[in-house]
């Protein structure tokens, strides 16, 4: 608090929180103003007076009627003009207030001398206090507030109720300027900042007034509640004082239970983790019998290296409960059991879990006596489906003694799999005793239905095992339903079926996964060794070489980047000593003259080659004539033109992507030329002694291509501008053209592929402008295909490349509206769209936010994907009303209105007077309102009435006939959903006459017209009502072409 009696100027954010409702029910209590005063709001503590609080409530709430008080000593006058009050009794009200105050203390002395009495002491006796019954210990009954502060209170809880806060805040501020020891005025004042959505402001006057009401463990409750439901916004410095009012609560009240399990858990999540697990001790030997106390000790002492504590007090639990409880109590659960055994996995002591598990899940089924299951050591038939033919074979089994459902039945699936792993973990040769227990997942099974769907991660633990036992043929069986699941087909996943079926022999199948990773993952180093370890396998080594030299790449480009620096400096370090020392090998280096030496040629001799490209140069130069004198014809819809014109940019695209020079592995490779040297710095793999194995077979795999391949280098040349004497524009064009041709031929996957190849070359590829033609036709090509997916991934790509422009997020909305395919599932309002705009809006936050609050604020760093002229990331200044707008429709589309709300309110905020925003802002109450989860449809309904008419009437003031006829149309609709038919049919009306006076003007309808879709509305209207005549004069007169 400073010295004004504020709170100080913390940092706000710069536009409110969408989500933060006003009148919401504050911690589950009933609806009321947060810092109105309430009867159960102050509970007296037991060694408090009990009339104190009762006293301070009734000064409040009847303070109008309360005779004033005399000043005190060291008080100022009471300033009664700062009161609409008459002042011509003054004398009277003093009078009274002094007999009242002679009344008071006589009543007062007689109860003393009461109690005197009743202790058998002389009532003149100064020593009574000495011994016998004392009075009511702890803090002092706070002092009377004077009729100023009553009154200026009065006032303050009247505007909280009319929600006047700035009135509130003005005199509760003045109160703690007059007397900061005022419990209401603190009070207040949290409430007013709490309501703004000042939270921080908000639980700072929360702790203020609980400091003054120190053994109330309710006010530290609700500072606790106050900061842990709103930590997005109070930040994370908060929670230590979450911690604090934790700890105040436990001071006064040691066994509130509640107050601890909540201060180890924010212990734990600020990182004190030692002392959480103190925290949870101290409950666990205050109460031994409650288990929810051993899960996140467990956890505590797993992340602190220490599970055999958490194993000790584990078994010590268990211990009591199989001597003291009855399995049917359920005081031991099977998540208990779980949790217990996972413990033994950790210290990787299988056995003795395996032991432990059949022992716990034998008591809870209750056959604790049948311990001689324990003799057999090796299987586990104790938990077979069927009594035959292993569990008959044991001598001491009674078949019939026990149901079959409390055997192998009876047993959780969860822990069945925890058997069959911790069997293999003990070795190859109980592979087959793990199977069986991993048959219960029915891995075959892969329709609806299927375990698959409920225990992915039960088949991803099976399938890991299995595969790290050697057993890929019988891993494949898990891994393979996992394809299909979301959330699970991942890169890990493809490698290891990969791997699995490369050691099987299904080279296709692992090839294919490999491939799929790359496409996925271009920068995946591991998937390229496996790719390499393939093709050499199976004879190819000319592949196996370029995945193998791209291994070398990547990894010394990675290795380059963690030198950098280390070589940097110790190159400054070098120079500085040579110019200290003063280095003769300067002047030696500078004119040894030395030349670099190139091999020479012997395949082919320098005549041979150059009239071999002539040739080729006349061939491809003699098609691309062709293509122009035929471009016009083709263009126009000539069958035959079409025709021959793909036939022959097919030849030359063909041939363009035959060149490898221009389809590097590494597209961030930009093109230099067309050199023998240029091609020898591709292929050849840098040499560096990271990866022995890489190392070695890159060595075999060079060596035995050497003969086949020539090691001459040559002067790089220039970087030309052209290819065989075509411009690489004039490529381009082709491509692209050539493209278009292929989609609208109903070829989308060729033309995908074409749009590809040409995106993939280094030459465009580092073009901006170049990149942006190519996608602009790909996503021509998906509209022609109808392909609504490749829409969205491409529209993806400008408002990654042009973040924060609001034609980029117009795009993406055009693109995926211009689709034809406009399924109810859409890839529009799809997950992955959802996140990817998500990420977008967060971006644009982030950097809007001051740095001091983002880290409370946001989880992770924003990501900002473009760049301006100089190569620097592209930061904003501003929000983009056009991209808030976008999300919002991708949740209205997906029927989340009350979330689409949160961002269109947000974008009306930046541009208030836009009719669309309106108009979306009121079919979204609408919609929210007719839905049924809906809790005030009356109240919904009436709000996006408000926003709609709002949208009408500034409709209505266009000069645009057009303009104005949408708006009584959209309205007409509006009513029309409601079910108001008698309501719409006047905007209806009001369409028709729009329609007939643009028709005047302008006959040709060169303009929107919505009277077709208006007649179609009401002729539904009117056949409903059963008014078949007015119907079809409506329908033949505006419907019948």
């Amino acid at each position: 608090m400073d010295a004004s009696g504020g709170y100080g100027d913390l940092a706000q954010p710069e536009y409110p929180d969408p989500d933060d409702l006003s009148n919401r029910p504050w911690l589950g209590r009933p609806t009321q103003p947060y810092g109105a005063l309430s009867e159960d709001e102050d509970l007296p503590d037991a060694n408090e007076d009990e009339s104190s609080e009762d006293e301070d409530q009734e000064a409040l709430t009847n303070s109008q009627n309360a005779n004033e008080p005399r000043p005190l000593q060291g008080q100022r006058p009471i300033d009664r003009t700062a009161f609409d009050q008459s002042s011509d009794s003054d004398t009277d009200q003093e009078f009274y207030t002094l007999q009242d105050d002679v009344d008071r203390f006589q009543t007062n002395l007689s109860h003393q001398n009461h109690d005197r009495q009743a202790a058998g002491l002389s009532v003149d006796d100064p020593n009574w206090k000495k011994g016998g019954k004392r009075g009511r210990r702890g803090p002092l009954k706070p002092p009377e507030p004077p009729l100023e502060i009553k009154l200026l209170l009065s006032r303050a809880n009247d505007a909280f109720i009319n929600k006047d806060y700035d009135l509130v805040e003005e005199i509760a501020t003045k109160v703690i300027q007059m007397d900061a020891g005022t419990y209401a005025a603190h009070a207040m004042l949290s409430g007013v900042f709490i309501e703004r959505g000042e939270i921080q402001l908000g639980i700072i006057a929360q702790l203020s007034a609980a400091h003054l009401r120190p053994r109330n463990t309710g006010l530290w409750r609700k500072c606790v509640d106050l900061i842990l439901e709103n930590v997005a916004d109070s930040g994370a410095s908060f929670v230590k004082d979450a911690i604090y009012c934790c700890s105040r609560i436990i001071k006064h009240d040691p066994k509130d239970f509640e107050a601890r399990y909540q201060r180890a858990s924010l212990l734990r999540e600020v990182g004190h983790v030692g002392r959480a697990a103190v925290e949870l001790e101290q409950i666990l030997k205050m109460v031994p019998e409650d288990t929810t106390v051993l899960k996140p000790l467990a956890e505590i002492y797993i992340d602190l290296g220490e599970a055999e504590k958490a194993k000790e007090h584990y078994r010590n639990r268990i211990a009591s409960i199989l001597e003291n409880e009855d399995p049917s109590s359920g005081v031991l659960t099977w998540s208990d059991i779980n949790i217990y055994v996972e413990l033994f996995g950790y210290q990787e002591q299988f056995y003795e879990g395996l032991v432990e598990l059949r022992r716990l899940s034998r008591w809870l089924l209750g056959r604790s006596e049948e311990t001689y299951w324990d003799d057999f050591k090796d299987d586990d038939r104790e938990w077979d489906s069927q009594d035959s033919p292993r569990r008959v074979a044991c001598a001491n089994f009674k078949p019939g003694l026990y149901p079959r459902t409390v055997y192998g039945d009876g047993l959780p699936v969860e822990l069945r799999i925890k058997l069959g792993l911790y069997r293999l973990k003990l070795g190859r040769e109980y592979v087959s005793e793990s199977l069986r227990h991993f048959s219960w997942l029915d891995p075959m099974h892969n329709e609806a239905g299927a375990k698959v769907h409920d225990y992915q991660d039960l088949f991803r633990d099976a399938g890991d095992a299995l595969m790290e036992a050697g057993s890929e043929s019988e891993a494949l069986k898990f891994y393979e339903p996992l394809q299909s699941i979301d959330g699970y087909a991942d890169v890990d996943l493809y490698s290891r079926l990969g791997k699995c079926y490369r050691a099987v022999g299904l080279v296709p199948e692992a090839e294919q996964c490999f491939q799929f990773i790359l496409e996925n993952d271009d920068k995946n180093i591991d998937v390229r060794v496996q790719l390499a370890r393939l093709y050499e396998q199976i004879g190819m080594p000319e592949k196996a070489f370029t995945y193998i030299s791209q291994v070398l790449v990547l990894r010394q480009r990675d290795e380059n980047r963690t030198r950098r620096g280390r070589q940097a400096g110790e190159a400054r370090k070098r120079a500085q000593q040579r110019k200290l020392a003063g280095d003769p090998t300067r002047l030696t280096t500078a004119s040894s003259g030395a030349r670099p030496h190139y091999r020479k040629s012997h395949a082919m001799s320098a005549e041979e080659q150059a009239e071999r490209e002539i040739a080729e140069d006349h061939a491809i130069q003699q098609h691309y004539h062709e293509l122009k004198a035929i471009q016009g014809d083709m263009r126009a819809g000539d069958v035959a033109a079409t025709n021959r014109w793909i036939s022959m940019a097919g030849v030359m695209i063909e041939h363009f992507r035959s060149a490898k020079i221009f389809f590097q592995f590494d597209k961030y490779v930009r093109f230099l030329g067309y050199s023998a040297a240029a091609r020898k710095r591709a292929l050849k793999p840098w040499r560096y002694d990271t990866n022995e194995e890489v190392e070695a077979m890159a060595d075999r795999l060079h060596a035995s291509l050497e003969q086949e391949h020539g090691m001459q280098m040559a002067k790089a040349p220039t970087v030309p501008t052209d290819y065989r004497g075509i411009a690489f524009d004039d490529w381009l064009d082709i491509f692209l053209e050539y493209a278009m041709c292929l989609a609208k031929r109903g070829e989308r996957r060729k033309s995908y592929s074409i749009i590809q190849a040409a995106y993939d070359c280094n030459v465009w590829y580092h073009s901006r402008d170049s990149c942006f033609l190519i996608h602009a036709c790909w996503a021509s090509c998906a509209l022609y295909s109808g392909d609504d997916e490749a829409v969205c991934n491409i529209s993806r790509w400008f408002m990654r490349e042009y973040q924060f422009t609001s034609d980029s997020y117009r795009v993406f909305a055009a693109l995926n509206r211009l689709c034809a395919t406009r399924a109810a599932g859409s890839w529009y309002n799809s997950g992955p769209s959802q996140k990817f705009v998500l990420r977008q809006v967060k971006a644009m936050d982030y950097s809007l936010v001051p740095e001091g609050d983002r880290k409370q604020r946001f989880g992770e760093k924003a990501s900002y994907t473009s760049k301006d002229e100089r190569g620097q990331a592209y930061i904003n200044d501003e929000m983009d009303v056009s991209l808030l707008m976008l999300y919002g429709h991708m949740l209205f589309y997906g029927t989340s209105y009350a979330y689409a709300l949160n961002y269109f309110l947000r974008a009306n905020a930046l541009d208030p007077g836009n009719p669309i925003i309106h108009l979306t802002i009121g079919l979204s109450y609408m919609h929210y309102g007719m839905k049924r989860q809906s809790d005030n449809r009356q109240y919904l309904i009436m709000e996006g009435l408000a926003f709609l008419f709002s949208y009408y009437e500034t409709r209505k003031k266009s000069d645009s006939r057009v303009e104005v006829q949408e708006a009584e149309f959209n309205v007409a609709r509006a009513f029309h959903l409601l079910g108001l038919t008698h309501l719409a049919l006047p905007y209806y009306e009001r369409v028709f006459q729009l329609s007939d006076e643009m028709k005047s003007i302008d006959a040709l309808g060169s303009y929107e017209d919505f009277a077709q879709d208006a007649a179609f509305n009401v002729q539904s209207i009117h056949t409903l009502a059963g008014n078949y005549a007015l119907a079809r004069q409506v329908t033949e007169k505006y419907l019948v072409i």
